[in-house]
């Protein structure tokens, strides 16, 4: 399933456990049959916190609160609060254009070290061939190739030492390899049919794995939906539960499709917090029959992975905690 079929060969599909690997879902081993060449540096626009005015840009979110305009779409109120932040944030925080290395993570101090000393006797030896020089410059480039031979092995051998401890060492490992590369494809084909966004990737892996997988023979039955005069208590939102949570945040992430880093939420959130807590979106659950509606499309869901052969794995699921505070 991808753009160049031909250049994909000896396909097999290994059980984790046999490879090892920290994972619940089955290894897909091949080969690819490709030639690979350095790839240029692209250019990125990020925010330039270092010479960003925080100090303005909190006053002018608390003299000019963000006012979001009600509609029936989530998305719709989501995109009105994201414009409008980060139209306000580029007002007082410049953007800067960056060039992404290509330096692998085996190429450390030492590395650049001797690179740079090699450099040097270059320069030497072309303005003066003589046969000490070139002797030097030769030796040089060979500790160059050994060194950096046995950085990457180490650190091929500290990745293998630490897949079920740090798995996320080997995909940094992966990251430095294909990470923005322009010979990339954004697109995906399959049965005649390109994905170009995000949900329409996802619909398209979906409908594959479910050609692939037969259907579980076990049968989902609904439960009839009743309603309660039963109610509960009313679940509120505290403005600084909200900016607690925004605090709480780990700049050290990067940023999701949103675009928006972690950084700008942690610093501003006392002020955007109100402007969050006005736009709720969620719903709400004050009777027993929300709860079982809640409970009935959380059996949906389940229905539909076992229907579809798709494991639910509910340990990777993060539950928002809400407190729940009484009302006199």
């Amino acid at each position: 399933m991808c753009n160049s079929p031909e250049i994909v060969g000896d396909v097999s599909v290994l059980h984790p456990e046999t490879c090892g690997f920290p994972t619940d879902h089955y290894i897909v081993e091949f080969d690819v049959k490709l030639k690979f060449k350095r790839a240029k540096l692209i250019k990125r626009r990020v925010f330039d916190y270092g010479k960003g005015n925080f100090d303005e840009l909190r006053n002018f979110l608390t003299r000019y609160p963000i006012n979001v305009t009600p509609t029936d779409s989530i998305n719709d109120d989501w995109e009105q609060w994201k414009d409008t932040f980060l139209t306000t944030v580029r007002r007082y925080i410049p953007i800067r254009t960056v060039k992404d290395k290509n330096s692998p993570p085996w190429i450390d101090k030492e590395v650049r070290q001797l690179i740079r000393k090699k450099y040097k006797v270059l320069k030497q030896y072309r303005r003066n061939k003589s046969a000490d020089r070139k002797r030097k410059l030769r030796s040089v480039t060979q500790q160059i190739k050994y060194l950096i031979r046995s950085k990457h092995r180490g650190y091929l051998a500290k990745i293998e030492s630490s897949f079920c401890d740090n798995p996320k060492l080997f995909w940094s490992y992966h990251k430095s390899i294909i990470h923005h590369r322009t010979g990339q494809s954004n697109e995906i084909t399959y049965n005649g049919f390109t994905a170009k966004t995000a949900k329409e990737k996802a619909d398209l892996f979906n409908t594959y794995f479910s050609s692939v997988f037969h259907p579980s023979s076990t049968t989902c039955n609904q439960t009839p939906r009743t309603e309660s005069k039963e109610n509960i208590s009313e679940i509120t939102i505290d403005v600084d539960e909200v900016a607690q949570f925004l605090r709480a945040l780990d700049t050290s992430k990067a940023c999701g499709p949103d675009g928006i880093p972690a950084r700008l939420l942690q610093v501003c959130a006392l002020e955007i917090a109100p402007s969050i807590y006005d736009t709720k979106l969620y719903k709400s659950i004050t009777s027993v029959g929300d709860c079982e509606s809640l409970q009935q499309a959380l059996t949906d869901l389940d229905c539909w992975s076992r229907d579809n052969n798709l494991n639910f794995n509910e340990s990777k699921c993060k539950v928002l905690t809400i407190t729940r505070k009484k009302t006199r």
